[in-house]
């Protein structure tokens, strides 16, 4: 993976950490490209892309990986779950041996 997909990656990460911090929808009804209203994310996404070149020319470019299908979506957050579930039981077990 090179570092654009590092990069997409780390971008989409923290999109959907802020789309969970409001409990807003990551998919809209209709994301087609000439959608109106795509959903919050791939709209979050969009916006991200204009404010940063690398993003714009791999969301535009990527034949492979855009990192914005709903199967990558699920399986990225099914990889962020993961990663909060190993914190939680890292905080418990020290939590556990303070007392």
């Amino acid at each position: 993976m090179n570092d654009y997909h590092n990069m997409a990656i780390a971008i989409i990460a923290i999109q959907k950490r802020f789309c969970g911090a409001f409990e807003l929808a990551l998919r809209g009804h209709d994301e087609k490209e000439n959608s109106e209203n795509r959903g919050i994310f791939k709209e979050l996404v969009n916006f991200s892309a204009e404010l940063d070149n690398e993003l714009k020319v791999h969301i535009q470019s990527a034949k492979l990986f855009k990192g914005t299908s709903k199967t990558t979506q699920n399986e990225l957050l099914e990889c962020m779950l993961d990663v909060y579930h190993e914190e939680v039981k890292k905080f418990s077990f020290c939590c556990s041996n303070c007392r």
